[in-house]
């Protein structure tokens, strides 16, 4: 009886006030929080932009080490078949390697062909690891045989 007592002694206007000030509460305290979260929401795509940037550039990086290398690996070595190199970016996370080979290429026996392209994705792959570019276990990247008119005269890899 007490308490039912107690608020018919509040007066409405009273009442009024108290719910007004209640919801100026509510409503003052929730933009903040909105505000804050998309803050923090910002913040952290900024972050991710950020770190994006930073491992494309450190991929760039590597692998202009690894186009210096497999310049000297197949241009400058044994190898007296092929003619250019060239590694095509596939997005910021792999590479193929397209390998130029002179018309002496025609003349091979299938099976040095075979040899030779085989050699030349372990190699390209091992170097890809080297320069961790790559882990050992991922799917290897993909080797392409083209001649002198750029006809692809073999691939081996994806």
């Amino acid at each position: 009886m007490e308490t039912n007592q107690f608020f018919k002694r509040i007066p409405l206007w009273a009442w009024i006030i108290i719910v007004i000030f209640l919801i100026g509460l509510i409503s003052s305290s929730l933009p903040v929080n909105i505000e804050t979260k998309i803050k923090q929401e910002e913040e952290i795509k900024k972050k991710q932009t950020a770190i994006k940037k930073i491992q494309a550039k450190e991929f760039h990086d590597k692998g202009e080490k690894l186009n210096n290398e497999v310049g000297e690996v197949f241009l400058q070595s044994k190898y007296d078949i092929f003619t250019k190199s060239h590694l095509e970016n596939i997005g910021n996370s792999a590479i193929s390697l397209e390998l130029t080979v002179k018309d002496s290429w025609y003349y091979l026996p299938k099976f040095q062909q075979d040899r030779l392209i085989e050699d030349a994705w372990r190699i390209f792959n091992m170097l890809a690891v080297k320069y961790k570019l790559r882990n050992e276990n991922d799917i290897a990247w993909e080797v392409i045989f083209l001649d002198t008119y750029e006809k692809k005269v073999a691939k081996m890899g994806w």
